[in-house]
């Protein structure tokens, strides 16, 4: 790990990580390695530079697709995708530029490139955004949030899986036919703009924020060959309200409680994507951009504080989501479970020992879709934690964590 404090100029961090074997063997799942030198390699960096601009770098390279599922499995279902990109973004300034003041917005700049041949994936050579957030409008209640883009997109498909498998008597299986490599998609250049007003409406007991906006889109090509256009319309609300009591008198040293404060927050929001004039079958899936369509949900969250005193500080010892998901057309946007349920729940029970657990339960057909539990043990230096935990994830194993 590399750091320079980001109050000296031009400040920097970031880690690299890097892994070799030769590998005479083959896998879990009996396969024979693509490559005998097999490795990992994984840069990351992120550079402060002039004029309040900021560079990541990322460069993620693998010599297989089952060198990290093999050796890294917790990497290889819960981490981040392999990704190679630049990426440089520009908050604004201090003073007002074009009537607008920081940090109302951005601008972004992102390259990103295809590195590893048995991965499928979109590159952008190069992708431009610009962003406003919260900007008042003059002489009326509304805000506008708006983002444009521009992209040159490339679907860069990835090598088919041509490896061979060893039987269970260790004999070599004659290898399976072969897939050729697809073509490379065609060179798109892509424009996305999205509008959207809201109006806060606030007083002493709730807060209600409506909001409507459009969406357009241009593609130079899509699945045809022509170029395609896309306007979707979209409206819904957040509202929310909070209620809190305080427990002066509850006490409990073994539990590290110096009164209580009890805090309650329920919350309400709704969304509707409707009549879009073309859908997200028609194109070429590069991102979220080219997956936006019709969808409709309702979510009911109460969250769920209470605070106490620790060491001359107020500090949040337990905390639970719960969360509701309502979903009109469930066979559309939530794989036909009309209802999904969320909970998150944390309970720092001393300076030393939290207990977590986190999951999500679809209504029909699926059951639990996800349930993770643990245990996290900070040591009184903090200079490591240690997270003992149980995930399960829809039709697979428990999976049992150990992570300093």
């Amino acid at each position: 790990r590399h750091v320079l404090p980001q109050e000296e100029h031009f400040g920097f961090e970031g880690d690299f990580l890097g892994y070799h074997l030769r590998d005479s063997g083959y896998d879990q799942n009996r396969y024979v390695p693509e490559a005998r030198d097999r490795y990992w390699v994984r840069l990351r960096h992120r550079q402060q530079l002039p004029w309040d601009v900021r560079m990541d770098i990322r460069v993620d390279k693998s010599s297989d697709r089952g060198f990290i599922p093999e050796f890294f499995e917790l990497e290889s279902k819960e981490g981040d995708l392999q990704e190679t990109y630049v990426h440089f973004r520009r908050m604004g300034p201090d003073t007002k530029w074009f009537g607008l003041t920081r940090p109302n917005w951005a601008a972004t700049l992102t390259a990103k490139f295809h590195v590893n041949d048995f991965q499928g994936e979109s590159t952008y050579l190069p992708r431009a955004a610009f962003y406003i957030i919260g900007e008042p409008v003059r002489g009326t209640p509304l805000t506008w949030t708006s983002k444009t883009e521009a992209a040159v997109l490339k679907w860069k498909p990835g090598e088919p899986d041509n490896r061979r498998q060893i039987d269970s008597d260790g004999e070599l299986l004659p290898p399976p036919p072969h897939i050729p490599k697809p073509d490379d998609g065609p060179t798109t250049l892509r424009f996305d703009t999205v509008q959207q007003l809201d109006l806060p409406i606030k007083n002493d007991y709730f807060k209600l924020v409506p909001f409507a906006g459009v969406r357009f889109t241009a593609w130079s090509q899509h699945v045809d060959g022509h170029g395609i256009a896309r306007f979707a319309p979209f409206a819904g609300f957040r509202a929310s309200t909070q209620f809190a009591r305080a427990y002066p008198n509850v006490r409990s040293s073994l539990l590290g409680i110096d009164g209580i404060r009890h805090i309650v927050i329920p919350e309400i929001r709704a969304y509707a994507v409707k009549e879009t004039t073309q859908h997200a079958s028609e194109f070429i899936q590069h991102d979220a951009v080219d997956s936006f369509d019709d969808y409709e949900i309702v979510a009911l969250r109460l969250r769920n504080l209470l605070e106490t005193h620790r060491n001359g500080r107020v500090v949040e010892f337990f905390t639970a989501d719960l969360e509701a998901r309502l979903f009109r057309r469930a066979d559309r946007d939530n794989a036909g479970s009309g209802v999904s349920f969320l909970h998150r729940i944390r309970w720092r029970a001393t300076e030393a020992l939290t207990f977590t657990t986190d999951g999500e339960f679809a209504s029909e057909p699926e059951g639990y879709i996800r349930l993770n539990t643990g245990l996290e043990i900070h040591p009184p230096d903090k200079r490591f934690l240690l997270v003992l935990q149980d995930r399960y994830i829809r039709k697979g194993p428990h999976t049992l964590i150990a992570s300093p």
